[in-house]
């Protein structure tokens, strides 16, 4: 593209070097200024620049240093530190750096690396004096750094006999274009450039197209399966649209045996006599076998870029296929018009960094992670947004820090991710230190573009994070989900999850006895149920799932409006359901005794569970005085769910003739007699009436009267030789189900 680059040298890097620092510059601050890339207006009428401070009291510096690129910018801080750092000069506290970026489009052609000498650096976005404000001039238009190369409208012709499918040639300069990677259940590393259009992901030509109305996805279903890597498709369409030719670049993406486990597989041949595909499953192997009526669609298939907002990349030639989206019924594009492919593998790189901070800067199109820290401390993404990012070989998310301490991620609108959108990893489990990073008041949405399944809109991973007040929604699979300990979830929003995978929840956590201490409060889900037609498994989603045994889990006063199943408990012990309503909620809870069936490998003492906990020193300080239950684990029936508490439960709107509590393998009785204690079940319509979907007001709710029934005879006391105390729930009937509470020693 034929972008103008401001002709602005980073004359006072040179300046700046050639003065000896004093002890005075060691205690002063820096500033560096980085033009953009391009932008609407003449460089020579940039206004004067004032600081982004809001106190007006704040003294300008006296020399200001000007780059052309953010890495300059990044390379001038770290060569002003290696000076700086001289163990002979005596300065008094560590020197403080900040990069203002003026508003326009940043381009990068590398990812920008930082390391220990960009420590105590801000990234923030410079304002002007003078110019309107408005979003073409003056302090109104953002700073976007974008990883992507622009291809002007100018280069486009017409490829199809209606004019509506344009080609473009790919500069060279854009170097490798990507391929298609297959993927296991939580990989998300896809290298292939993406295209972006104003700003809008396209989507890579397919069949099944996506519903133009709904943005949901279509798919075509397995006929017949003939061998393990071979199966039948139904129709003539392969032939009809010469699929052949597209080989070896053909691929299918696909749920092979379950609804909650996709991955992208090669098509090695197409026998057309009997109307089968082969796959190569040594290059791309299936996630799971091939099961007949399981849902695929065919994608990267010249002969089907039919619709529009569909493209297709010729890898060899070097040509973009383009049908571009509609435009109140036109597919023109004009000058403005911003078409750009995917370049960067990542947009930031922190290794081994400090106190850095990115505030109200917008990050865009990556093929891989957008921003990637690692082994770092006080890093703050504050405000702005990041989007149009991939996924990369370590973690699938836009933002990711691993082994990250007291860092903050705060006010960051993520969108349009082809994978997940925040992972945190931090804190010490051994020694319960916690992490002290908190990812709050970020809004998260549309994100598993790529990858349906296990793509998290936040995944974390260690000891003491929060994730509390942001807003998670418009994603096929899970919300929030993650592994550790005293790990808080506290006021978020979840809404229209789990649409088109099964066996799914909103927030998930599954699979161990040591992740104990995490609480799940305060939280409003709205539409966690699946939409979309399940052929392999029971369409059943969970607003909050504890999958496996998962124990030692809070869930406290949350609200579930318009869902399949409110909560799951999987064969669990320890865990503490209070205070949450069920709103117009099909199921709101199931419990289910798998540990003592399928799961009693991994639950037996000298099991996968046990093993776990010994590598934490369960059985000693500290985690012997914060998990006391711990110590009586593996004697006191081990497998059993047990312990669980169900308290102050209120719902409405549950389906006709079913009960507000499933527990498939077992009985009520069982699981009072297995110390699990249900008290204050409540169905209260008045929450139906009253409370909306977009509202998270419940009604106060009220303990009712027990008395003690059952005893040594008969009825519901009886159970084997064993004599029982049991409590029933006076008042209103819980829907044609008797509610037991065990009573307390």
């Amino acid at each position: 593209s034929k972008e103008a680059s401001l002709l602005v040298s980073a004359e006072s890097s040179s300046s700046s070097s050639s003065s000896t620092p004093t002890d005075c510059d060691c205690d002063s601050d820096s500033s560096f200024f980085v033009y953009p890339s391009y932008y609407g207006g003449n460089p020579s009428s940039i206004p004067p620049l004032r600081s982004s401070s809001s106190s007006s009291r704040r003294r300008m510096p006296s020399s200001l240093n000007y780059f052309r690129t953010l890495q300059d910018a990044a390379d001038a801080i770290a060569a002003s530190s290696s000076s700086f750092n001289n163990p002979t000069r005596r300065c008094r506290r560590r020197r403080r750096r900040t990069v203002y970026l003026l508003p326009g489009v940043h381009v990068l052609d590398r990812p920008l690396v930082l390391d220990e000498r960009h420590d105590n650096t801000a990234w923030k976005k410079a304002k002007r004096t003078g110019g309107g404000g408005g979003e073409g001039e003056g302090g109104g238009k953002a700073v976007r750094v974008r990883g992507g190369y622009r291809i002007h409208p100018s280069l486009f012709r017409p490829w199809s006999e209606d004019g509506k499918i344009l080609v473009a040639p790919i500069d060279k300069a854009v170097g490798d274009l990507g391929k298609i990677r297959s993927g296991g259940l939580n990989d998300c590393a896809n290298s292939k450039a993406e295209v972006f259009f104003d700003g809008q992901p396209l989507i890579l030509a397919r069949y099944p197209n996506v519903d133009p109305r709904t943005g949901r996805w279509r798919w075509d279903a397995i006929k017949n399966v003939t061998s393990e890597n071979t199966f039948t498709f139904s129709g003539d369409r392969p032939l009809a649209r010469n699929y052949s030719e597209a080989l070896p670049d053909l691929w299918l993406h696909g749920y092979w045996q379950y609804d909650w486990a996709d991955n992208y597989v090669r098509v090695e041949s197409i026998d057309e006599s009997s109307r089968s595909y082969a796959i190569d499953t040594n290059a791309t192997p299936l996630l799971h076998n091939l099961t007949i009526d399981a849902r695929y669609y065919a994608v990267n298939v010249l002969g089907e870029l039919d619709a529009p907002g569909e493209y297709y990349i010729d890898a060899r030639r070097r040509l973009l296929y383009l049908y571009p989206p509609s435009r109140g019924g036109k597919h023109k594009m004009t000058d403005d018009t911003e078409v750009i492919l995917s370049t960067v593998e990542n947009l930031v790189v922190g290794h081994n960094v400090s106190n850095v901070t990115f505030s109200g800067v917008h990050f865009s199109v990556s093929r891989g992670t957008a921003l990637h820290f690692a082994d770092a401390s006080g890093v703050r993404i504050l405000g702005g947004s990041v989007a149009n990012s991939g996924g990369g070989n370590d973690s699938a998310a836009a933002v990711v820090l691993i082994d990250a301490r007291d860092c903050d991620i705060a006010g960051v609108t993520i969108e349009r991710c082809s994978c997940g959108g925040i992972d945190v990893r931090g804190g010490d489990r051994t020694s319960l230190m916690p992490s002290g990073i908190t990812v709050r008041g970020n809004k998260i949405r549309d994100y598993a573009r790529w990858k349906r399944t296990y793509m998290f809109g936040v995944r974390f991973d260690g000891c003491g994070h929060v994730v509390s007040g942001n807003a998670v929604s418009d994603a096929p699979h899970s919300g929030v989900s993650g592994r550790g300990n005293d790990c808080i979830i506290d006021s978020n929003a979840f809404s229209d999850l789990c649409y088109e995978g099964v066996d799914a929840g909103a927030f998930y956590a599954g699979r161990s006895y040591a992740e104990r201490g995490n609480v799940v409060s305060n939280n409003v889900f709205r539409r966690i149920r699946m939409t979309e037609n399940a052929t392999l498994g029971y369409p059943h989603v969970q607003a909050l799932y504890l999958d496996d045994q998962m124990s030692g889990y809070s869930l406290i006063n949350n609200t579930i409006f318009d869902s399949d199943t409110g909560i799951l408990m999987g064969g669990g012990r320890d865990n503490r359901v209070v205070g949450n309503r069920f709103v117009r909620t099909a199921l709101p809870l199931m419990l289910d005794d798998r540990g003592l069936s399928w799961m009693k490998g991994s639950c037996r003492p000298g099991g996968k569970f046990e093993e776990e906990l010994k590598g934490y020193h369960y059985d000693r300080p500290p985690w012997s005085i914060r998990y006391p239950a711990l110590n009586r684990t593996f004697d006191d029936r081990p497998c059993y769910p047990t312990r669980n508490v169900v308290e102050d439960f209120a719902f409405c709107g549950v389906e006709e003739g079913k009960s507000w509590i499933r527990t498939p393998g077992t009985k009520m009785e069982e699981l009072v007699l297995w110390d699990n204690s249900f008290e204050g079940i409540v169905q209260d319509d008045s929450m139906c009436r009253n409370a909306s979907s977009s509202s998270s007001a419940s009604p106060k709710l009220t303990l009712l009267r027990r008395r003690r029934y059952g005893g040594g005879g008969g009825g519901g006391g009886n159970h084997g030789n064993r004599k029982r105390a049991y409590y029933e729930l006076e008042g209103r009937s819980v829907n044609g189900t008797t509610a037991y509470g065990r009573r307390g020693r």
